[in-house]
């Protein structure tokens, strides 16, 4: 009998990173630059049919993608684990970036890197972010303002509201947000979570309904979702309650491309882009 094949060794060199940093990216100059291309056309394609082109095209957007990834490793939420990953980050700096809003309401603040990423987009735009709880916060501005509760208390009714920004991370059943914001003459929304009727049980304490199974014709008042994670059984009955009516208050609704597959970072989590409809007279 023949012995043992002797382990598999490699040539590429290994050495510990003097920061102790956990992050993974590419070194290489040039392989960066071709992953940032590969980003470019994909996330043009996107913005393009949203009509949401910078003025200078393909290059200019480029450029941001380049401005993204120098900053992304700064984060003061290092990898962020548990809220938004590069993919998601990604978008979110590229649609700020691209709508330059007035204001940007955040529902959801976990370590802050959604917010922190926000500012980076657009750092002369106030940010108000809100949760249960924004003792996890990893920095402070400004032109950041941390509030602890829903933002439905703080947050009113203004004509100005039509171009800010909201982004909603926070579980919360989406078109119950869709018409909280409606209500308040917001226009534009991101919705993270937005998750099929077929992936709850990807994450926990899915949205429910989310976009997704708002949208979803299979999905009917009556009908029971019900899934398994971690050792306990969920289950959810859809009702006609429970679309808040939101459907008739949206213009148009836009899953984002996933990047994950040029990217290989973690998928992201469905992450949308809403057009409100103008609020009623």
């Amino acid at each position: 009998m023949s012995a043992d094949p002797k382990p598999a060794t490699h040539a590429y060199r290994v050495t510990p990173r003097a920061d102790g940093r956990q992050e993974r990216r590419l070194l290489s100059d040039k392989l960066q630059a071709r992953l940032e291309r590969q980003l470019t056309d994909t996330i043009a394609a996107a913005l393009t049919r949203l009509q949401l082109m910078p003025t200078g095209g393909s290059r200019e957007l480029a450029a941001w993608i380049g401005e993204f990834f120098r900053l992304h490793a700064d984060s003061p939420a290092g990898e962020n684990p548990g809220g938004s990953g590069v993919n998601d980050s990604l978008w979110l700096f590229v649609i700020a970036r691209a709508l330059a809003p007035n204001r940007i309401i955040e529902s959801g603040t976990h370590r802050g890197h959604s917010a922190w990423i926000f500012h980076r987009a657009c750092p002369e735009t106030p940010i108000d972010t809100f949760d249960v709880d924004t003792g996890k916060l990893t920095w402070s501005h400004e032109k950041l303002r941390a509030h602890q509760g829903d933002w439905t208390a703080t947050i009113g009714s203004d004509p100005a509201n039509a171009e800010a920004l909201v982004f909603f991370d926070d579980h919360i059943n989406h078109a119950r947000r869709v018409a909280e914001a409606h209500a308040r003459g917001f226009r534009w929304l991101l919705v993270d979570d937005n998750f099929a009727a077929t992936q709850v049980h990807a994450t926990g304490g899915p949205p429910l309904p989310s976009l997704a199974m708002l949208f979803d014709p299979e999905v009917v008042p009556g009908d029971e979702i019900a899934w398994s994670r971690n050792g306990k059984n969920y289950a959810w009955t859809y009702t006609q309650e429970a679309e808040y009516g939101a459907r008739e208050l949206i213009e148009s609704y836009t899953p984002l491309p996933e990047l994950g597959e040029i990217t290989r970072f973690p998928t992201g989590s469905g992450l949308s882009l809403v057009r409100l409809a103008a609020p009623r007279a």
